[in-house]
């Protein structure tokens, strides 16, 4: 386990890694990046940056990381995140998708030091007007709200932020961390990042 100073121990972290790859055609995760798998690269990021990490909705082995089970499998990253909020024994929870091959503890700071230094129960990025909420601060005290929002049936992330928006900071991204947000979801995708074909093992 890292030792880093910039670890927040009022953090925790969430890999959400539950989603199918379906429009990768396999399983993304494992597939290397920067001679690792995916995954390892946001994983990495949660280590250095939070007190408590854990993977959510599947165990991939990683160091560190408590398995979380998704409590609705298959219905989706809003009850992924809900599914860690529920667990999560800090102030904060940081969300973060498990296919960003860009991602560091820098953005990862940025973020949280704007939640821990505001008033909002969320800090949701934004890229190009869009929202990012799989790279994301989350409060405990958004708990009642999102419980309330799955149980009624609720599936969409950005349609849920947008019921308690007047508690979230939507923060815009400076230019030097936009590229941070790259998702891998498809196989153009991939052969874009690494400048090879696609071929997986």
């Amino acid at each position: 386990m890292s030792t880093t100073p910039d670890r927040r121990p009022l953090w925790t972290g969430a890999l959400l890694c539950g989603g199918g790859s379906r429009r990768m055609g396999l399983d993304k995760l494992v597939l290397e990046a920067k001679g690792k798998p995916l995954h390892e690269i946001p994983a990495e990021a949660l280590r250095e940056s939070c007190g408590q990490q854990f993977q959510v909705g599947r165990d991939l082995g990683l160091d560190s990381f408590s398995c979380i089970p998704d409590l609705l499998p298959g219905e989706g990253p809003l009850v992924a995140l809900f599914s860690a909020l529920e667990q999560a024994e800090t102030p904060w929870l940081f969300a973060l998708a498990g296919d960003m091959p860009s991602v560091d503890s820098s953005l990862l700071a940025w973020i949280q030091e704007i939640a821990e230094g505001g008033e909002h129960l969320a800090v949701v990025p934004l890229v190009a007007s869009q929202m990012e909420p799989l790279c994301a601060a989350y409060s405990s005290l958004l708990l009642p709200f999102m419980r309330a929002s799955v149980n009624q049936g609720e599936r969409s992330i950005q349609s849920f932020l947008l019921t308690v928006k007047e508690e979230i900071n939507l923060q815009p991204v400076p230019a030097k961390l936009e590229s941070q947000f790259l998702n891998l979801n498809r196989p153009q995708d991939w052969e874009r990042f690494t400048g090879t074909p696609f071929q997986p093992k």
